[in-house]
């Protein structure tokens, strides 16, 4: 559970950082044409992948941040 909350904070500091609010509090449920979640909303790829993809949309979000 620690695992999960911790990808799951880290993801929605990473949006806020990156996002202005209004689109980082929707970006989730939002179509996505980033490779990893093939038009899809990111939540569908969280929901089927578990802690691998929380890990991966985490490193994601990280790397277009700047690693910071």
């Amino acid at each position: 559970r620690i695992t999960r909350v911790s990808f799951l904070i880290g993801i929605y500091k990473a949006l806020h950082i990156l996002l202005p609010v209004d689109l980082a509090d929707r970006w989730i449920t939002q179509p996505n044409d980033n490779l990893l979640f093939h038009g899809q909303p990111p939540i569908d790829y969280l929901v089927r992948e578990g802690i691998p993809g929380l890990q991966q949309v985490r490193s994601l979000l990280d790397a277009e941040r700047g690693g910071h």
